[in-house]
């Protein structure tokens, strides 16, 4: 009888512990995946602004397309596999035909198609004039 006694002694003393215990770490599970969610908004973010820079760049590259057709009356001719190339000799490097950034041409002269990925709805985007 006294050793049960004991045992809920021991019991009762440590009870208190675990009810201020288990709040105390469901609150810091919860600061860190708020940490968590708060650095994922981040990364979208980055992520769109990034892509609204890369639409520009496409846009640009669109533009020297249409001005290169105006002064020659025909767009730089071009496979797929060699027309970044094209385009890398004909209008220098342009921000949209960096390393990193995958641009496909193609054209036979009288029209062009430029296709890219976009990084925020990750689908391909294809340009014509």
């Amino acid at each position: 009888m006294e050793k049960q006694n004991n045992i809920y002694q021991n019991l009762k003393k440590t009870s208190g512990f675990v009810v201020l215990a288990v709040p105390m770490v469901l609150a810091l599970l919860g600061l860190t995946g708020a940490g968590v969610f708060a650095g994922f908004r981040q990364e979208k973010a980055l992520v769109v602004k990034q892509g609204n820079i890369r639409a520009e760049e496409i846009a640009t590259l669109a533009n020297h397309l249409s001005e290169y057709y105006i002064s020659n009356k025909e767009y730089p001719k071009a496979d797929e596999i060699n027309g970044v190339k094209v385009l890398q000799t004909t209008f220098g490097n342009l921000p949209a035909l960096k390393k990193d950034n995958t641009v496909i041409y193609w054209s036979d002269g009288k029209t062009f198609l430029l296709h890219y990925m976009d990084k925020v709805t990750r689908e391909e985007v294809v340009i014509r004039p």
